[in-house]
C-alpha cells in the first residue's frame, strides 16, 4: 500500500513510515511496536503521533479512530465529524 505519512523519532536517530492500510515500517534506531497492517476497511490511515519516550505510538484513520501501540495509552477514540488529516501529541 502507498506511504501516507512519516513521523521522526524525537531523538532525531530514525523514523516510521505509514501506509495507508495502517501497515508501520520503521527505520533507524527506532522500534516497531506493532500495525494494522492488511486493514481491509474503506478508511485510510491519517497520520501517526509519537510517545514523548520513543516507545510507542498512535495511529489515527480519516475518520479518526486511533490505536495505540508500545507505551501509548488508549484515550478511546471518537467518530469525527470531518475528515481527519493528522494527529499531533501535545507535550
Amino acid at each position: 500500500k502507498p506511504i501516507t505519512s512519516m513521523t521522526a523519532a524525537r531523538d532525531g536517530r530514525g523514523y516510521w513510515f505509514v501506509a495507508s492500510d495502517g501497515g508501520v515500517f520503521a527505520f533507524g534506531s527506532v522500534e516497531f511496536f506493532g500495525s494494522r497492517g492488511g486493514n481491509k476497511n474503506r478508511l485510510s490511515t491519517a497520520g501517526m503521533a509519537v510517545t514523548n519516550t520513543n516507545d510507542g505510538y498512535w495511529l489515527v484513520w480519516d475518520d479518526g479512530t486511533s490505536f495505540p501501540f508500545g507505551d501509548a495509552p488508549d484515550f478511546r477514540s471518537s467518530v469525527a465529524k470531518r475528515t481527519v488529516v493528522a494527529i499531533e501529541v501535545v507535550p
